[in-house]
């Protein structure tokens, strides 16, 4: 069962898409999905289908939204924040409040993981993330941004008869205001913290850099935290130009991870 809605306060109107067993039943167990951020988020959208259609058949509701500012959510992409994420982030989850007796899984995908980490550290309470190959260096993720599309601009041939630059306020086909690109820039989240009692599962195919380092840290403040790895062999090229336009789809990787969060034992 997929059910389409929209949840959020009247000004900041959010897409949702609810995957959930075939019965309609109230949930469990649930999730929220938060998709990477741009043009990212565009591409992985099959992948995170597939995720929650896994979740859904094994009695797992799940409830994957858009940002504020992208997709079928309200706003323009100009007014995206690191603040507004955070917000989403916290809307996606309250709307499961009387809805599942369980605290609300979340899941971010690569840059999906800036709301949910954001909204986790101003929570007063312990909180119960799955971070899926996340990114957690703003700079990082704007300069793979920025070789994606410059490659788009020089490199794919996409422009064979004339040269051409990136425009001042285009950035991978959006255009985001620049006050928000400066405050993701300076955002690592290798510093967030999260309240004690929280639980973080990293998973992924390879643990990027410093992501041991911050789960130890984690694990030392009180937070059950682990890296749990992807050996499925079907990594995405996240920065190859040539698969800009495709979805990228690690399908055996979705169904690994659904397995696991099925599992009886991960919502003790």
């Amino acid at each position: 069962m997929v059910q389409p809605l929209y949840f959020g306060p009247p000004q900041r109107t959010l897409l949702g898409m609810r995957h959930g067993p075939g019965n309609g039943a109230d949930a469990a167990r649930a999730v929220t999905v938060a998709p990477p951020l741009l043009q990212e988020g565009i591409a992985t959208q099959r992948a995170l289908w597939w995720l929650c259609e896994q979740l859904a058949g094994a009695g797992v509701s799940s409830l994957r939204f858009d940002w504020y500012g992208s997709g079928d959510s309200g706003g323009a992409s100009q007014q995206m924040t690191l603040e507004g994420l955070a917000q989403d982030a916290a809307a996606a989850a309250g709307w499961w409040n009387g809805r599942t007796p369980h605290r609300v899984r979340q899941l971010g995908l690569r840059s999906g993981a800036f709301g949910l980490l954001l909204a986790a550290s101003h929570s007063a309470e312990p909180v119960d993330l799955v971070l899926w190959d996340p990114i957690l260096s703003g700079a990082a993720l704007l300069a793979e941004w920025k070789r994606m599309h410059q490659a788009q601009l020089t490199g794919v041939g996409r422009y064979p008869f004339s040269t051409t630059g990136p425009g001042e306020d285009d950035l991978l086909g959006f255009d985001p205001d620049a006050a928000f690109l400066r405050a993701l820039h300076d955002c690592d989240l290798h510093d967030a913290s999260l309240p004690a009692g929280s639980r973080v599962l990293v998973t992924g195919w390879e643990p990027g850099e410093g992501m041991q380092a911050w789960i130890d840290r984690l694990a030392r403040s009180g937070v059950r935290a682990e890296w749990w790895p992807l050996d499925t062999g079907d990594a995405p090229a996240w920065d190859d130009p040539m698969q800009f336009e495709n979805q990228l789809f690690p399908r055996r990787a979705a169904a690994r991870l659904a397995a696991r969060l099925a599992e009886v034992g991960e919502w003790a």
